[in-house]
């Protein structure tokens, strides 16, 4: 799984922290739940408003510094703040930082600023900025923190490029990139400081040696003083390195440390919190999936960080929809709940009217009277709609069965032709034009431009006012107008076969050869079109057409 090395984020959090402004402590504290995590994220707001105190006194700092040195360094720490909070933020400063350095004439200083620039470049997706300004500084010269930092940035920028690669030649590539600036990174830091054992940690899990990697974080997070901003770094690589052992268990325990400490220290650029999403959708809890992920993602784009919103598109539609389904479900539940509280009064009532019989005899005739009424006419109420809709289902089976009989009886005499014409080029040896013939996708594509039409045709037939009865559900700006008479757009198409009965997405896409994520986004953009309550829409499709 790519996020298994995509330890690019922490480690830059990492590198150039300073700690000094947080509690350190051993890691002899009880491991939070999923409930303290709960609470943690409820508490977002007050830890937001804790940086951003922070991060006000920094500023007024920097404004007040006298010494343009000292204005350096804390505008250092003001872009290590920034980086997973507001990325836009932390380049502000970078540019400064680097202006700065420039007039103090310190080509380290400047080095380190434009270090800093090409490590925010990196985070944001813009790789080629980044590798230009890495390309420009020549680290055999610098002092060694400075070609730690420069190695490690080349290990953050092509360690993204290889996880987003489309071709596997090019993952191969930028992967072997990667792991050379690692060995570089091991090279030029303290074996015993916690950014070489993080980096030692994520060697051992690419060479598929996850154990080591356990074994080395545990020894340090045993031993030694963490932050709570260091529990998350530690927490999440030791998570990675539980997935590659296929202990869940233990890697849902390490990303609910990491998800806690990420929301304590307020950062807004993590990944623990969706991949715990992910991991907890997978074992059926919807519920906390599709919150954390929703969570993931408000504060990605509040950070602005571009990588993180790409990564949480690709699974939080699909989370999406489920958490829809089982809030639809649990209504569901509830609605029965409702009937059975009702039946039991009701049966409360017959309790008491029965209590009341001697006593009230007349009273209690006529209450029975009127509720077998009452229950007479529902019942006929709901004889007539069955009649009604058993009529309607009549209509279409004997229309489609019609069409479709139709429809595959062409297509039978479509493909026999088909494969004599196959035939005929096989026996005159024209290999050239059977193998071209093989290959197009034309039949196929005619085939479902016919398909479509002859459904347009047939659904249209049957229901003959279903587009402007349609319209008058939207808002008038936004009503669908045909193209070509007879034939529908796509979503109209995807709405007919709503009113046919069939509502899953996946069926539907079955159905008219679109992919989900089609099918998701036509019924979203239409159902944002309502002239009334948009949840209602498909609901009053539903009635278009049903005759009283």
């Amino acid at each position: 799984m790519k996020w298994l090395l995509s330890l690019t984020a922490i480690l830059s959090m990492l590198l150039v922290c300073s700690c000094s402004d947080k509690e350190a402590t051993a890691h002899g504290d009880a491991s939070p739940s999923l409930s303290d995590l709960r609470e943690a994220i409820a508490n977002r707001e007050a830890f937001q408003k804790q940086k951003e105190g922070h991060l006000d006194s920094l500023r007024l700092l920097a404004a007040n510094a006298a010494d343009p040195a000292e204005r350096f360094e804390t505008y250092g720490r003001l872009l290590e703040e920034y980086k997973s909070f507001n990325t836009d933020s932390a380049f502000s400063y970078g540019k400064r930082r680097l202006e700065l350095a420039r007039i103090l004439g310190d080509s380290d200083k400047e080095v380190n600023a434009r270090l800093n620039l090409a490590e925010i470049y990196g985070r944001t997706g813009m790789y080629k900025e980044a590798l230009d300004i890495i390309g420009d500084v020549d680290p055999s010269g610098l002092p060694d923190y400075l070609r730690s930092y420069h190695y490690f940035i080349q290990r953050t920028v092509y360690g993204l490029m290889a996880d987003f690669s489309v071709m596997e030649s090019d993952r191969k590539r930028y992967k072997a990139l990667t792991e050379q600036a690692r060995d570089s990174v091991l090279r030029y830091n303290d074996p015993a400081s916690l950014p070489y054992l993080i980096n030692q940690a994520d060697r051992y899990n690419c060479e598929k040696q996850p154990e080591k990697a356990i074994a080395v974080l545990q020894k340090y997070r045993g031993e030694n003083p963490t932050s709570p901003h260091e529990k998350a770094i530690i927490a999440y690589t030791l998570a990675s390195s539980h997935a590659l052992t296929g202990d869940t268990a233990r890697m849902e325990k390490e990303l609910i440390e990491s998800a806690f400490h990420d929301m304590q220290t307020a950062v807004k650029e993590y990944i623990s919190l969706r991949l715990l999403g992910v991991l907890l959708y997978a074992k059926g809890d919807v519920s906390d999936a599709y919150a954390f992920l929703n969570v993931s993602l408000e504060d990605a784009k509040s950070c602005n960080a571009r990588l993180r919103v790409l990564e949480l598109n690709d699974i939080f539609p699909i989370v999406n929809e489920a958490y829809v389904k089982a809030m639809e479900h649990e209504k569901s539940l509830q609605r029965k709940f409702t009937v059975a509280v009702g039946i039991l009064a009701l049966l409360l009532i017959v309790a008491l009217a029965v209590t009341a019989l001697l006593m009230r005899r007349t009273a209690k005739a006529k209450r029975e009277a009127e509720a077998a009424s009452q229950r007479l006419e529902t019942l006929n109420e709901r004889l007539k709609q069955a009649n009604r809709e058993m009529r309607e289902y009549s209509e279409l089976k004997n229309d489609y069965i019609s069409f479709y009989l139709r429809h595959c009886s062409e297509y039978i005499e479509k493909l026999d032709t088909f494969r004599k014409q196959l035939y005929k080029l096989y026996s005159s040896g024209k290999t050239e034009r059977l193998e071209k013939a093989l290959k197009s996708s034309d039949l196929i594509n005619k085939e479902l431009l016919d398909f479509y039409e002859g459904f347009d045709r047939t659904f249209l037939k049957l229901y003959p006012t279903f587009v402007d009865d349609f319209n008058q559900l939207l808002r008038p700006d936004l009503r669908f107008e045909l193209k070509e008479e007879g034939r529908l757009s796509p979503e109209l198409r995807i709405f007919a076969l709503l009113r046919l009965g069939v509502t899953e997405n996946a069926q539907i896409a079955t159905f008219f050869r679109y992919s989900l994520s089609t099918i998701y986004n036509y019924r979203t953009k239409v159902r944002n079109r309502a002239a009334g309550d948009r949840d209602l829409l498909e609901k009053k499709v539903l009635e278009i057409g049903r005759k009283d």
